[in-house]
C-alpha cells in the first residue's frame, strides 16, 4: 500500500515521473556530470520539501521519481531543477560550452505523468459507481 502524506488541510499521495533531455539531444550528461545533476536535483527538492524517490541520469536525459504535495508547482519545480543544474554544471565544467552553445544545457520541454495507484479504468468504474451506493 501506497504511504498517505498529511497537511493541515489534505491527505495525499502525489507521484510523478518526470523526465527532461539535454538540448539537441547532445550525449554530454557523463558520470560525473550526471552525478553532479543528481546532487543538485536531491538539493533543490530538500529546500523545496518535496521526496525525491528516484533520481538517474543517462547522457541524453534524467529520470526523477518525485513526491509531492498538493501546494507544489510542478512547472516551478522543474524550472527550478533545469536552471540552477544549467548554471552550476556550465560553471563546473566548462568543457560543456563547446557541445553546447548559447548557456542551454536542457531542451525547453519535459515529460512528466502521475505514477503509482490504481490504473485509471478502476478509478473511473469507482467514480462511476459512486451514486450507486
Amino acid at each position: 500500500m501506497q504511504q498517505l502524506n498529511k497537511s493541515a488541510h489534505s491527505t495525499h499521495t502525489l507521484n510523478y515521473h518526470l523526465i527532461f533531455c539535454t538540448k539537441y539531444r547532445r550525449s554530454v550528461l557523463t558520470y560525473e556530470i550526471g552525478d553532479r545533476v543528481k546532487e543538485i536535483i536531491i538539493e533543490i527538492a530538500k529546500e523545496q520539501n518535496a521526496i525525491v524517490e528516484a533520481v538517474e541520469t543517462e547522457v541524453d536525459h534524467v529520470h526523477v521519481m518525485l513526491n509531492l504535495k498538493p501546494t507544489h508547482s510542478i512547472p516551478k519545480l522543474v524550472q527550478l531543477f533545469k536552471g540552477r543544474s544549467s548554471r552550476f554544471c556550465f560553471q563546473e565544467f566548462p568543457h560543456l560550452k563547446k557541445r553546447l552553445w548559447g548557456g542551454h544545457l536542457w531542451s525547453p520541454s519535459y515529460f512528466i505523468a502521475t505514477a503509482g495507484g490504481a490504473p485509471l479504468e478502476t478509478l473511473k468504474n469507482y467514480v462511476e459507481c459512486q451514486r450507486d451506493k
